[in-house]
């Protein structure tokens, strides 16, 4: 049974409550008021019952030991004998020091002292296992006109470590609180607001509460224990304060509690922070989210003393922070202890007047090992992305400079997924020289690397970072390896949100650093006119022509390569390479007699040849694929070519399309339904105009989507055609290189 003294009220009754719950135990709370007459009292108890707490309530005046002995022994008769003893009884009547006589102290030390030694002496000690008394910061701090109340505690905390000396086997608890927010002393003598003023927080109920059962649950926790907020400047506080470390985020620290919170202040610049030039978007100079993580991670590092890398959860990138160029801004970065081994961050920014959350995050140490596992580096058979990341990525796409630029090259990089390698560099020179370089986390230029290398999955829009579930950092290690290779997957799309799983390896294979669930969103999204690089084009139609068609199509573009002998072996070459891009693996193709190519079993396959370029288009249905450089011809050579679909041509340019270009359209989508084993003859009509440069046609239940757009190196403009039928696919069927394989699936060509 729990013994309360105090009243049932305030801050006392809610740590009873919670106690009492916590453990099962029956609660025996003594007061003076009644409970007829006092309806904060009657309300607590009725709270405390209906949470299935068995409560007895016996009025005691608790510095009267008779009338203490007496309601004890009552309450002991209905509940049973007392095992534990919350002492949370007090009186405080602010007064100077000059007026302070001894009636006032009597008063004082009685209900503190007195009322602890009658309810011990009413039970039964060695039979204790747990006290928990009440004291107060003041006692340790001392405040204006309460020297005697300090007293009064300081002599309580002495009179509880002395019975955890006296009897070892009851766990002893003496809490020196500072001040409550919305209950206790604090809210009856209306001081909040002068302490608030005076830079000292009061404790929030629910997070008073919590601490008593982190307390309770710590079998280290000493006898004589300080709970507070923050305790401004008084100056008889005194704190354990290590050097902070030298860190480039911990500059300036305007709040410090060491192990419990830091508040640390830096102002950014191009001088001192040369990294900022080389992320400029749309004429702003951007904090990238890698230092952001860096720089919570510093002062994560000079809050808790703890030198192990952290694992860094759920981290989001709310809003930009924003350096004017020519400017400076000044960030806060806030670091508070939840856990033991848990860090709660944010980052506010003097842009929005410190007002708003930029960034935050969780860090956990001692989280344990790197999981291994996917995503995996793409399979062997292939060869290199014709893509070069440092002409045909940066300045173009994206808009990193040259302290972020580490992509080298790409063994795949489809719509939904990227296996590149990344270089980490030496002497980057990230900060002026007079600020110390050390870097936590590693080489952020690697990292952000990671990000922005799945650029090539969107390539008609800007990924930005919005948020990511786990990063599993590699630190230094970095630093000790040349060859890095990193793979990424994406996991799920929600709108303008791809969310992705990424895994950077060393050379050997050895997974250093792991991405969970990282979402990037797309901005300042582009048309899709071009001039595109081959490579780019293949993301881009897979994932138009899904989103217009509503069905799954693995779709690659690949650059002829004009040394591969004779017109049929490049072509064949060609369609080899890029049916392997667009199912991940490299594949057998085998041709009928009229030539047209399919696979030996697996879903359908179509290519197509044009503007120096190879299109293939693969699904488990029915599918075609066509590209044809736009030519200018007059009227009459378009109604030879589209014949009955003249008619079309004409609608189409209606719409808004070029003669030359609606032409060409019409005859990609005559070709496709040739590919897709129908005739050139079928009816055809115009579905609709979804965005600009898209047209889809229609062909009973076929659906033909043209894209009109310029390759880069060639001047006329090129239409894309891609056929699918109306056949909906569920997501386990969409086509990632683990499951465009399924047994389901598999068609012989004969099937089709």
């Amino acid at each position: 049974m729990l013994l309360v003294t105090g009243g049932g009220k305030g801050i006392t009754a809610e740590c009873a409550l919670a106690m009492a719950v916590d453990s099962g135990a029956r609660l025996a709370v003594l007061g003076r008021s009644d409970p007829a007459q006092d309806e904060e009292l009657a309300a607590n108890l009725a709270r405390m019952s209906e949470c299935g707490v068995t409560v007895r309530y016996g009025r005691a005046d608790v510095t009267d030991a008779d009338q203490v002995r007496r309601a004890v022994a009552e309450l002991t008769g209905a509940l049973g004998p007392v095992t534990a003893v919350l002492h949370g009884a007090g009186r405080n009547e602010p007064a100077p020091l000059s007026t302070v006589d001894n009636e006032l102290i009597r008063r004082t030390f009685a209900p503190k002292l007195d009322g602890l030694d009658a309810v011990l002496a009413a039970v039964e000690p060695p039979k204790l296992r747990l006290l928990v008394t009440f004291g107060s910061i003041i006692g340790r701090a001392g405040l204006r006109g309460e020297a005697h109340y300090a007293t009064a505690n300081e002599w309580l905390a002495g009179r509880s470590a002395g019975f955890a000396a006296q009897y070892p086997d009851c766990r002893v608890l003496c809490l020196e609180w500072s001040v409550w927010s919305g209950v206790g002393m604090g809210e009856r003598l209306s001081v909040i607001e002068s302490l608030t003023r005076d830079g000292i927080t009061a404790v929030p109920p629910d997070e008073g509460v919590a601490v008593l059962r982190r307390l309770l649950a710590d079998p280290d926790a000493p006898p004589v224990v300080v709970v507070g907020g923050r305790t401004g400047d008084i100056d008889t506080v005194r704190y354990d304060q290590p050097p902070l470390p030298l860190l480039r985020f911990v500059e300036r620290p305007l709040v410090r509690y060491h192990g419990v919170e830091l508040v640390a202040e830096v102002e950014l610049n191009v001088g001192s922070d040369p990294y900022l030039a080389d992320h400029l978007l749309d004429g702003n100079l951007l904090l990238p989210a890698v230092f952001g993580m860096e720089a919570m991670s510093q002062v994560a590092c000079a809050l808790t003393g703890r030198t192990e890398l952290p694992v860094i959860e759920h981290a989001e990138f709310l809003r930009p922070i924003v350096i004017p160029p020519g400017g400076s801004a000044t960030v806060r970065v806030a670091g508070v202890v939840v856990e033991d081994d848990l860090v709660e961050l944010a980052i506010r920014s003097s842009d929005t007047g410190f007002a708003a959350e930029h960034f935050r995050a969780r860090l956990r140490y001692g989280a344990g090992a790197l999981p291994d596992g996917p995503p995996e580096p793409a399979g062997a058979g292939l060869p290199d992305v014709a893509l070069r990341p440092e002409t045909d990525l940066y300045g173009e796409i994206l808009f990193q400079g040259a302290r972020f630029q580490r992509l080298r090259r790409y063994h795949r990089a489809a719509a939904r997924s990227v296996d590149a390698e990344v270089a980490a560099l030496d002497g980057t020179g990230w900060f002026a020289g007079f600020l110390p370089d050390t870097l936590l986390l590693g080489d952020p230029g690697v990292r952000d690397a990671l990000m922005h290398g799945n650029q090539v999955c969107v390539p008609d829009a800007t990924l930005l970072p919005a948020s990511v579930d786990r990063v599993y950092p590699a630190g230094s290690r970095l630093s000790d390896e040349k060859d890095l290779r990193y793979c990424a997957v994406e996991r799920s799309r929600d709108g303008d949100t791809y969310t992705y799983d990424i895994a950077l390896r060393s050379g050997t294979g050895a997974i250093l650093e792991r991405w969970d669930g990282l979402r990037l969103r797309a901005v300042r999204k582009r048309d899709g006119a071009g001039p595109w690089v081959a490579p780019l084009l293949g993301p881009y139609l897979e994932r138009t022509v899904e989103d217009l068609l509503g069905v799954p199509v693995a779709v690659a573009v690949e650059p002829d390569d004009e040394s591969a002998g004779d017109m049929v072996a490049r072509r064949r070459a060609g369609t080899a390479l890029a049916a392997g891009r667009a199912l991940g693996h490299p594949v057998h193709i085998t041709y009928r007699p009229d030539g047209r190519p399919g696979l030996a079993e697996g879903p359908s396959l179509s290519a197509a040849h044009g503007a120096g370029v190879t299109l293939c288009a693969v699904r488990a249905g029915t599918v075609g694929a066509d590209v044809e450089p736009v030519t200018a011809r007059d009227a009459a050579d378009w109604q030879g070519l589209v014949g009955a679909h003249a008619a079309l041509v004409d609608q189409v340019v209606d719409a808004g399309d070029d003669a030359d270009i609606a032409g060409t359209r019409v005859w990609t989508a005559m070709e496709c339904l040739e590919k897709a084993g129908r005739s050139a003859r079928d009816p055809l009509a115009l579905l609709s105009v979804p965005r600009p440069g898209w047209v889809v046609f229609t062909s009973g239940s076929l659906r033909i989507a043209t894209l009109s757009t310029t390759l880069r190196d060639a001047p006329d403009p090129v239409v894309f055609a891609v056929l699918t039928d109306e056949d909906r696919h569920t997501e386990e069927d969409r086509h990632t290189e683990e499951d465009r394989h399924t047994e389901e699936d598999r068609h012989t060509e004969e099937d089709r």
